[in-house]
């Protein structure tokens, strides 16, 4: 069994961190965004008072689920096989771990459960896209 190339893991992580930080842009914010808000408010939190702090933490969690999922397809690639069908399993595996991770914010009443699967939804062509890219990126030699 070959070892991992993390410079290409580093390579794939990034720019599927960014396939998935653009699709999470475009649902979350132009599709949900005044629902995220309205929700946020109903905490007793000004979305404008958070907004800062609140993209840095999701853009800097995207790019970190694009380098898990890129060096997850790295780890069952010689298992699972190269190309496309071991990337999108990449992706739904991160998509899973994070989203269950995630929907504690609905099971503890924070947010609507309507609001949370439509960005689940949103989520999983994301990871999927990433583990996609990730899996067109990587290749152990070089």
């Amino acid at each position: 069994m070959s070892k991992i190339n993390y410079g290409r893991v580093i390579l794939a992580g990034l720019v599927a961190g960014l396939v998935i930080n653009v699709v999470d842009y475009v649902v979350n914010v132009p599709i949900l965004g005044k629902q995220w808000e309205a929700a946020t408010l109903a905490l007793g939190v000004k979305a404008e008072q958070v907004s800062g702090q609140a993209a840095a933490g999701w853009i800097t969690m995207d790019f970190i689920a694009g380098l898990f999922t890129a060096w997850l397809y790295a780890a069952i690639r010689p298992r699972y096989g190269a190309g496309a069908k071991t990337g999108l399993c990449a992706g739904v595996a991160t998509w899973f771990i994070m989203h269950v991770a995630l929907g504690s914010l609905t099971w503890q009443g924070l947010y609507p459960l309507s609001l949370n699967l439509i960005s689940t939804a949103g989520a999983l062509i994301a990871m999927l896209a990433g583990g996609w890219i990730a899996g067109r990126l990587y290749t152990e030699e070089g």
